[in-house]
């Protein structure tokens, strides 16, 4: 299983765990952090996706996730097919960095796009086009158990 994680599901375990939603969002990031550790699910990555990272003020947080990058089989470029295909996306109801991070992961041949984002969750599905499936982390996690056994 090919999976794109993007950068709210990265940088989830930063977050405030005081909720709990989000430290069992962090929890389940971990535990699929831990099957691309141990080479169960295959990581893809994106130029994008580093940048933004890259973005974060925290230099200790940018080190953590760009070593979870460091694990991807696949370096997606933006290439103008993916800002096309961006594009596309945009006319179907989802935002500009969105759909770039979706244009990167079905280059990338991702199965899943986990994410953390409640409105990418429900513009992706209202869009209907996507070759990737725009997944919260539980439901990433539920799949790769399945497809494990």
């Amino acid at each position: 299983m090919r999976l794109y994680l993007n950068t709210s599901a990265l940088h989830r375990p930063f977050d405030d765990l005081s909720q709990a939603r989000i430290r069992q969002e962090a929890e389940t990031i971990t535990m699929i952090v831990s099957a691309l550790e141990a080479g169960r699910v295959t990581l893809i990555s994106s130029e994008y996706l580093v940048f933004e990272v890259a973005q974060n003020p925290n230099p200790e947080q940018v080190g953590i996730m760009l070593a979870t990058l460091a694990l991807a089989k696949e370096r997606v470029k933006v290439s103008r097919q993916a800002v096309r295909r961006a594009e596309e996306l945009e006319n179907h109801g989802l935002r500009g960095l969105d759909s770039i991070h979706i244009a990167c992961a079905e280059s990338g041949g991702a199965d899943l796009l986990i994410t953390t984002d409640d409105r990418m969750l429900r513009s992706s599905r209202r869009a209907g086009v996507l070759r990737v499936r725009v997944v919260a982390p539980f439901e990433a996690l539920a799949e790769i158990s399945v497809e494990l056994q």
